[in-house]
């Protein structure tokens, strides 16, 4: 089962980890969400970074959010020598040739 996990509002890292264990729990996998709203949220790639660190593998990314979106967000994942183990699963509705050029 796949769970959702999203941004907590602010910037506090506890609310991600407490979250993620109890998804620990019953899911086996986790789909970390953007939450596109006007609120100030911990961005999806820091939740990726918690839960990678709790030994949960984030596995889908939508390459369309606010702020950083996917492209970006891979090539973070990529620099980083332990985050750029991470499978990526990119499901995505884009259709203009210039970013389906980009994946």
């Amino acid at each position: 089962m796949i769970a959702e996990l999203g941004p907590p509002k602010g910037a506090n890292p506890k609310v991600v980890r407490g979250k993620a264990e109890i998804l620990r729990k019953c899911a086996d996998a986790v789909n970390i969400t953007d939450n596109q709203t006007a609120i100030v949220r911990m961005s999806s790639i820091a939740s990726a970074v918690i839960l990678n660190q709790m030994e949960i593998e984030p596995v889908i990314l939508d390459l369309l959010m606010s702020g950083m979106d996917g492209f970006e967000v891979i090539k973070k994942l990529k620099e980083d020598p332990e985050l750029s183990k991470i499978p990526i699963l990119i499901l995505t509705s884009v259709k203009e040739t210039v970013q389906r050029e980009k994946i």
